[in-house]
């Protein structure tokens, strides 16, 4: 079925030059393929045009080139790889709903993105209250900034050296009142 759209496979830029890193999609019920599979701001993209729905460019309100219509996309996770979908209920939704810029596209799969958000919250929580924690003398932000480097280091995997240092500092600041009862 042509629904009459431009494929993004027509324009050289859209696309890696080579698909060997990209997924083999099988073939839908219906005998048609999900194609083309492009490098779209730096994650693999499927179409799939049989999910084709259309758009109401009067809700896209952050849009100075409104989209006509939404299609299903599958997509490479950039973090873990795996494969999610971004359905066109959801772009809808996003696009209408929710009123983001059409600029928007996740790169990640909802657990990566989850993962992520926690991550980035972490770090802020981190470099708004590190000097506080290192020089007041009350105990609970320096037990909450332990707590908040120890859940950085869990999901990293591995702390900056100088956030280990301060870890340190913490716990041996911590350790003195009790050496002094």
């Amino acid at each position: 079925m042509n629904h009459g759209l431009h494929n993004p496979s027509d324009n050289p830029l859209e696309t890696f030059t080579s698909f060997n890193d990209a997924p083999e999609y099988p073939p839908l019920a219906n005998g048609h393929r999900i194609e083309p599979r492009i490098n779209y701001k730096g994650v693999w993209v499927a179409f799939d045009y049989e999910t084709l729905i259309p758009a109401n460019a009067d809700n896209q309100r952050r849009s100075p080139i409104p989209f006509s219509h939404y299609i299903t996309a599958r997509i490479l996770c950039r973090d873990c790889g795996r494969e999610f979908t971004f359905s066109a209920q959801e772009q809808q939704r996003v696009y209408e709903q929710e009123g983001y810029h059409p600029d928007y596209f996740p790169k990640r799969c909802d657990e990566c993105y989850q993962r992520h958000f926690r991550r980035k919250h972490l770090w802020r929580r981190y470099d708004a209250n590190i000097t506080d924690a290192l020089t007041t003398t009350r105990l609970d932000p320096k037990q909450g900034m332990i707590q908040t480097i120890d859940e950085l280091e869990s999901l990293d995997g591995e702390l900056p050296e100088k956030m280990r240092v301060r870890r340190s500092q913490l716990v041996n600041q911590l350790a003195k009142p009790q050496d002094n009862d």
